[in-house]
């Protein structure tokens, strides 16, 4: 049986152009975002690229340049909305029902008298404005024994989004919280 020279030029194809592939330099990262609040993923990808020993996780707590989370930042303080009186805003948006507070008394007072149709509607809570630590996990732990969901946000965007401007807010998809099921006054 004669093999044929063709039967060879894949091969050889290959092995031609193999020089010049492993010689090409490596592109530059696309930029997805660039803007006065981008941050560098570096750090996070590298971090997950290089997983530390379980011993080691807890010891160390010196920070990582760039994304922090918004607990290790307070206070936190809102610089697009305003303390207001409560209210309800209906959005076209499909979105699951969600309320804006901050960690004042009147919204704290809000949040108890609102607390059964939050939780009816299943409601999540963003809180614009906290103090301290301490309180935020009071706050937030309150609010997990009781069924309610509240995570901390910093309240760009919302005034863009929702035409918002002031909290505390309930922001509702249509068909909930209609006048007639809204009782006296509504939340």
């Amino acid at each position: 049986m004669r093999i044929s020279p063709l039967h060879f030029l894949p091969l050889l194809i290959g092995l031609a152009f193999a020089p010049t592939q492993a010689a090409q330099p490596i592109r530059a990262p696309v930029v997805v975002y660039r803007g006065p609040q981008a941050v560098a993923a570096a750090p996070y990808i590298q971090s997950l690229a290089q997983p530390r020993p379980q011993s080691d996780r807890r010891a160390n707590t010196t920070p990582k340049p760039g994304v922090m989370p918004l607990e290790s930042r307070l206070p936190l303080i809102p610089r697009q909305l305003r303390l207001g009186a409560p209210s309800v805003q209906r959005t076209r948006a499909p979105v699951k029902p969600f309320f804006i507070m901050g960690m004042d008394r009147a919204s704290l007072d809000w949040l108890a008298r609102t607390l059964p149709t939050l939780l009816s509607i299943h409601a999540t809570g963003m809180v614009v404005q906290a103090a301290n630590r301490g309180d935020w996990f009071r706050l937030k732990n309150t609010a997990q024994a009781a069924g309610l969901t509240l995570a901390l946000y910093p309240d760009t965007g919302l005034k863009d989004a929702y035409g918002i401007t002031t909290y505390p807010m309930l922001v509702v998809p249509p068909g909930i919280l209609e006048r007639d099921d809204a009782g006296e006054g509504g939340p």
